[in-house]
């Protein structure tokens, strides 16, 4: 098992330019799309990597727009669009 740290959120894939990160503090709602976790996991550089977050979704929703540390694997998921993203499936989270 590994260890990831970064902000969580949630994935709305808007496709516009004000593409936005759904937080605590700026509750933006909109559908996810089908090729999503619908969690993202967002590092000190921005990059955005998918979480699924099935089991531990409680939590997730509790530490949402927190920073936090992820234990769990990676895999690697085939989306007709995106192609093969890279996904980390969490066991656990936990604030950072």
């Amino acid at each position: 098992m590994s260890s990831f740290t970064g902000q969580l959120g949630k994935d709305l894939g808007l496709k516009t330019r004000d593409e936005k990160l759904m937080t605590r503090e700026n509750k933006l709602l909109a559908r996810t799309p089908a090729e999503s976790t619908g969690w993202v996991l967002i590092d000190g550089t921005g990059k955005k990597t998918q979480v699924d977050v099935a089991a531990v979704r409680a939590e997730a929703e509790r530490l949402l727009g927190s920073d936090v540390t992820i234990e769990g694997e990676e895999s690697a998921r085939k989306y007709v669009k995106r192609g093969e993203t890279i996904v980390i499936i969490a066991k656990k989270i936990v604030t950072a």
